[in-house]
């Protein structure tokens, strides 16, 4: 299977406070025994970083606390999948004709990278508004 992850997914997966967390470990060990590929588009590496230090929530990663967590997690277990600028364009396309606004774009990026690789899960705690953007892959959602 090839998985692809969101920021939200991947805060379950890597927060040991989340609220989601053991049944994103759980979802995550059950696809590894099946021998899944598991990716991330790169956009998903700075929101990662972003969240981790933003002090909200469950959250009181250092600069430093994060860096490690992306260099040595993020990096062993996911593969980035790159978007071009015609992928940047056709996704802010789609936003238009479906009169999308605001921070869902980042979830169309996610959809699109999916697209990209053809993968068979979104793996997201944000089942709404991938739902919105849905039309940009034909990906299956999956909340753990």
């Amino acid at each position: 299977m090839t998985i692809l992850y969101d920021t939200s997914a991947l805060m379950a997966l890597f927060v040991s406070k989340h609220p989601n967390h053991k049944a994103a470990i759980d979802f995550f060990l059950d696809a590894k025994k099946k021998n899944s590929n598991f990716y991330i588009c790169t956009h998903t590496i700075a929101e990662f970083y972003r969240n981790l230090t933003s002090g909200r929530k469950y959250l009181t990663y250092s600069p430093a606390m994060a860096h490690r967590l992306i260099t040595e997690s993020l990096v062993k277990f996911f593969t980035p999948v790159s978007l071009d600028h015609k992928d940047y364009y056709a996704v802010v396309d789609r936003m238009k004709s479906a009169s999308l606004h605001g921070a869902i774009i980042y979830d169309g990026l996610i959809a699109r990278a999916s697209s990209k690789i053809n993968a068979d899960f979104i793996v997201t705690y944000n089942l709404e508004d991938f739902q919105r953007v849905w039309q940009l892959t034909s990906s299956k959602l999956v909340e753990p």
